[in-house]
């Protein structure tokens, strides 16, 4: 996070890299500022001018709420903000200075589009007369990125109108996101803890790979349709457990425990020990208990859920002769 002088530590060290950049390519006469459109000055330059600040909209509650009931300060609130920044060039038209420094700047941007360690550092200064000392956007977790803003003739010519008698220069516009404000406030300490529990049980958990059945327990599964009366073969890798249970369309059934394995869970789908079996698509899952100590009792550890088909299955068809009605 920063404090209060972040945006003018994003501002100089965004002119610092300009400045740097133009000094390269086209000498030590030109130079990059930051100062208002109708104060730049008419040599060859850039101009750099923050004209509107917003909230950032993605990050603009990430903080909420940042106290309790009771009013108390439970962490930092912190300002996501939105940099607009207008980039103006300047120079001989003949020598089509405005243009070449346009190149640079838009190279600039383009080529390094987060601040520099380097450059928030020589924004900031070493000295405690530098106006940026102290400010801490170096050590803010998120960067600070230059994305180019499009502005249409309408929007240049609002933009350009609010400079009372200033004529236009070529410009381009940027947005700087995201740059983090928060007070130095110090939020409550929290409470201590009394006691630890930390266990560490060797298991990976329950995996189911498939479902299919079978017409009996005995018999191996097929590929015959899931209906009622078969037997659900629930495949995978530690399925065995303590109170080892399936999650069937929402009810818990618990299975034999003979046909319990690690690899393999046999279930008969009837009534017992299903109650609400339902045709259509539903889906299972296997559940089981883990005691991991600390006299906090067995937490149940789910496996990931399969879905399948549950077929209806006709047993008879009664047809009275008497009548049209046909009972299925």
């Amino acid at each position: 996070m920063s404090n209060y002088k972040a945006i003018a530590t994003v501002t100089e060290a965004l002119r610092i890299t300009l400045n740097a950049a133009l000094q390269d390519e086209m000498g030590a006469g030109v130079t990059a500022t930051a100062t208002r459109p109708d104060q730049a000055g008419t040599g060859a330059s850039a101009n750099i001018y923050l004209y509107q600040v917003t909230p950032n909209a993605s990050l603009r509650n990430a903080d909420l709420p940042t106290r309790d009931s009771a009013g108390v300060l439970k962490q930092r609130p912190r300002a996501a903000l939105d940099l607009h920044y207008l980039l103006s060039v300047y120079g001989k038209e003949t020598d089509h200075e405005p243009q070449r420094i346009l190149g640079i700047v838009v190279r600039t941007m383009h080529t390094t589009p987060l601040l520099s360690a380097t450059a928030i550092k020589d924004a900031i200064g070493p000295l405690p007369a530098d106006p940026l000392f102290g400010s801490d956007l170096g050590d803010a977790a998120e960067h600070v990125r230059f994305t180019p803003q499009p502005l249409s003739l309408d929007d240049q010519s609002k933009l350009w109108s609010v400079f009372f008698q200033t004529k236009y220069a070529l410009s381009v516009a940027y947005v700087a996101s995201v740059v983090f404000i928060e007070p130095d406030d110090q939020p409550a300490a929290p409470l201590p803890v009394l006691t630890r529990n930390v266990s560490v049980i060797p298991s990976f958990g329950p995996e189911i790979g498939s479902v299919t059945s079978s017409p009996s327990l005995n018999a191996p599964p097929d590929n015959d349709r899931i209906v009622a009366g078969r037997v659900l073969h629930v495949q995978g890798r530690n399925l065995q457990g303590a109170n080892t249970r399936l999650l069937l369309g929402g009810e818990e059934v618990t299975p034999a425990i003979a046909t319990v394995q690690s690899d393999r869970i046999l279930l008969e789908l009837k009534n017992p020990p299903i109650t609400q079996l339902r045709a259509g698509l539903t889906s299972v899952t296997v559940v089981y208990d883990m005691d991991f100590g600390g006299g906090g009792g067995p937490h149940p550890v789910e496996s990931n859920a399969i879905p399948f088909a549950l077929a209806p299955k006709i047993t008879a068809i009664v047809l009275k002769p008497a009548s049209i009605d046909l009972t299925v």
